[in-house]
């Protein structure tokens, strides 16, 4: 009829718009930036390091004003009547589970900052949800998060250049993230957003340049993603493009100028795979690697499945997987579970991984729905294809959930923050109405949570992210005091650091350790107690016994030992020093079972399967020759020689491996030093075995070996006076 046809082309003309969402544009520029900012802190937000050899002023605030930018939008958050659903109430509960897990950690300053990331993410999907409700602010926020994927993208092709000038084109990019892994965990929540923006923009002249910028990140993206070299990265990836493909055809969005662009951009992936894959089939390549970091990974879930069963309701608390899992583990140390739901079981308990489960299904499920319904004309704006955005939401959203059965990015700042926008997103413009619809449309927002409480949730983290900012930059200010040095003024920093941070652990170990160095044995001996009372771990433990040691209060240092012992049990540093300790203590005896102990583990897949393969456990060498020159059957010459064998080869494949990419980054100088001095003392001692035995022939060609190995241990002693001296 006419009628309805002149009624229904004035609706679907309408813009969309919300009545129930009146904020200003305030709200996305403060979640876009945000957004941002957290993409520049790839870093692991438990470990901050204010060295400042080691990390920028930049990295250590960029999560807290991340967060403290989301804390002030949240507080700012404008009136919404609040919806009810069983389903959404289960965000809240994971937040509230994994705060409640608190009550089983050991290390309370790590689990707060997991609270606070995962309190964080929330907020950003609420602010995502609210934005998105109102169709341009959440393509501002859209808009925000592939321009920080480009930037990143950037970062990681610089590095690689600068690589290719050092004639390493093996190189895998991290940019400002921990490791490839990681950064590839980054961009595949990304990418699908960004090739769907470039379907998105509407085909005019006036947004010709958007298309281009898109497209250009789009290019740089793809790259990026494939010079980390991860496999699983891009298997993740490339389920989340099937999603997003599969979304696109059912839902009929791609058509007219998508059609096209989607043929440009499927020559644009085929040109960048040609251009980018030498470096994937050249670690594809080595297989010996690869399986070793396969094997890894399983027994690591073997270890955080036997952690998560043994604390079901509550896990070990949130963030306390590194100080916890040491206790079920399988293998040697590792940071992260590498599978974010298992580590999340393993910390948090099971609950909070059904809540976050049935959370993301609840907000998937809404989406997909909303594309099924399709109503006409209910997606634009102004030309823009609402709809196409959703499909690149739910294959970002996928590809995470995927690529975490791989590696723990919920543990990211910039990961987590950034699956929490795309969820939001989603659940925002999967409730977008338009023209009559919106007159009577009715408010979704987080269920049973009113509007002043979400405030006061944000003025919490807005505090919370500031302390933690002017703590952060006076740790920082006091490390490159420290370095200059200026035992004072660090001591002072780390101290007003502790007061406005005063649950880490980390600024009274740091002030008790220059204490120490500047002759104040009272202040550090009290500095090291506060720090154990506030954390007590391993690396606590360790650290103060060390320092009890130098002190000469042997009896003390080894309880210390002990107690590092029992929270790391395949701590290889801290069985050594326990060794070292029973030695110098005289107890022999104990001595050489603890040697013993760590020679065994050495055989077993503690000490032959590692994290990072390429960087050998030197500490293994040491106790197999402290074994050889102490156990009781010393005077039986072939098993002397067998233990010295050992001691030599481990150290001989440590020190050849020093030379490459990663050991460059994971092994202090002086350490290399030490681990030389090590391998020169077993040579010593087995050359003198072999002549002794007769064995000429052996003798003469581990004599070269010697030689070479202190002509090296020469050059590495001038090249590290020259590092210090121009630093």
């Amino acid at each position: 009829m006419p009628g309805k046809q002149k009624l229904d082309s004035s609706v679907s003309a309408l813009p969309v718009t919300s009545t129930r969402v009146s904020n200003g544009l305030y709200l996305p520029i403060l979640t876009g930036a945000a957004l941002m900012i957290a993409a520049g802190a790839g870093m692991i937000n438990d470990h901050v390091d204010p060295s400042p050899a080691i990390t920028g002023s930049f990295a250590l605030i960029a999560f807290p004003l991340a967060v403290l930018l989301a804390g002030i939008a949240l507080a700012c958050l404008p009136f919404s009547r609040t919806g009810r659903s069983v389903w959404g109430a289960m965000f809240p509960l994971f937040g509230f589970w994994c705060a409640l897990s608190l009550l089983r950690t050991n290390y309370l300053w790590s689990g707060v900052m997991a609270v606070l990331l995962a309190l964080a993410a929330l907020a950003i999907g609420k602010l995502c949800d609210t934005s998105a409700r109102n169709g341009w602010h959440g393509l501002l926020v859209v808009g925000c998060l592939c321009t920080a994927g480009g930037i990143v993208a950037a970062v990681g092709l610089n590095e690689y250049m600068g690589q290719i000038r050092a004639a390493n084109p093996g190189w895998r990019v991290f940019a400002n993230f921990v490791n490839p892994d990681f950064l590839a965990g980054y961009l595949l929540t990304i990418i699908p957003l960004t090739a769907v923006l470039f379907l998105a923009i509407p085909a005019d002249e006036k947004r010709r340049p958007l298309l281009l910028l898109a497209g250009l990140g789009l290019t740089l993206q793809l790259l990026c993603m494939l010079l980390t070299q991860s496999r699983m990265g891009l298997a993740a990836l490339l389920v989340g493009a099937i999603v997003s493909v599969s979304a696109l055809l059912k839902s009929g969005r791609l058509a007219g100028p998508a059609r096209r662009r989607a043929m440009i951009m499927g020559g644009l992936v085929l040109i960048v795979a040609l251009g980018g894959i030498r470096p994937i089939l050249h670690r594809l390549q080595a297989s010996g690697a690869e399986s070793h970091s396969g094997l890894f990974r399983l027994y690591t879930w073997q270890g955080t499945a036997r952690m998560a069963s043994a604390n079901p309701v509550l896990g070990r608390g949130a963030g306390s997987f590194e100080t916890a899992y040491p206790q079920y583990a399988i293998t040697g140390y590792t940071q992260h579970a590498h599978n974010g739901y298992l580590q999340l079981a393993g910390e948090a308990g099971i609950p909070a991984l059904v809540f976050l489960i049935i959370s993301v299904g609840w907000i998937v499920a809404g989406g997909v729905r909303s594309l099924q319904e399709n109503r006409i004309n209910s997606e634009a704006i102004n030309g823009w294809d609402i709809r196409l955005i959703q499909c690149g939401l739910l294959g970002s959203i996928t590809a995470f959930c995927v690529h975490n059965l791989f590696d723990s990015d919920l543990y990211l700042p910039a990961i987590a923050l950034s699956f929490g926008a795309c969820c939001g997103l989603l659940r925002g413009f999967s409730g977008l109405k338009t023209g009559e619809e919106a007159v009577t449309q009715k408010s979704a927002g987080i269920p049973f949570l009113p509007r002043r409480a979400l405030q006061a949730g944000g003025v919490l983290l807005a505090l919370v992210s500031s302390m933690l900012i002017i703590s952060r930059e006076t740790a920082r200010r006091a490390a490159e005091a420290a370095f200059e040095p200026d035992y004072a003024r660090a001591i002072s920093g780390y101290k007003n650091a502790a007061s406005m941070d005063p649950l880490n652990p980390e600024y009274p170990l740091n002030s008790a350790s220059l204490q120490a160095l500047s002759g104040d044995s009272e202040g550090a001996d009290r500095d090291y107690r506060r720090a154990i009372s506030l954390a007590p771990i391993g690396k606590a433990y360790y650290r103060y016994g060390k320092f009890l040691q130098r002190h000469d209060n042997i009896s003390e240092a080894v309880r210390q030992y002990e107690a590092a012992c029992v929270q790391d049990p395949h701590s290889i540093q801290n069985l050594l020093a326990l060794a070292d300790g029973y030695r110098v203590q005289g107890k022999p005896a104990r001595a050489v079972e603890a040697y013993r102990a760590l020679t065994v583990m050495s055989e077993g897949p503690a000490g032959k399967i590692r994290a990072v393969p390429e960087v050998v456990d030197w500490e293994f060498g040491d106790a197999w020759l402290r074994l050889a020159e102490m156990a009781p059957d010393r005077n039986v010459s072939a098993l002397t020689r067998d233990r010295l064998e050992h001691a030599v080869g481990i150290l001989q494949q440590f020190w050849r491996g020093r030379g490459g990419d990663i050991a460059r980054i994971r092994v202090r100088p002086d350490i290399l030093l030490r681990a030389g001095r090590v391998y020169i003392k077993a040579l010593q001692q087995l050359i003198t075995e072999c002549k002794q035995t007769g064995d000429i022939t052996r003798a003469n060609k581990l004599q070269s070996d010697l030689d070479t190995l202190e002509s090296e241990m020469e050059a590495e002693q001038i090249a590290q006076e020259e590092l210090t001296d121009s630093g």
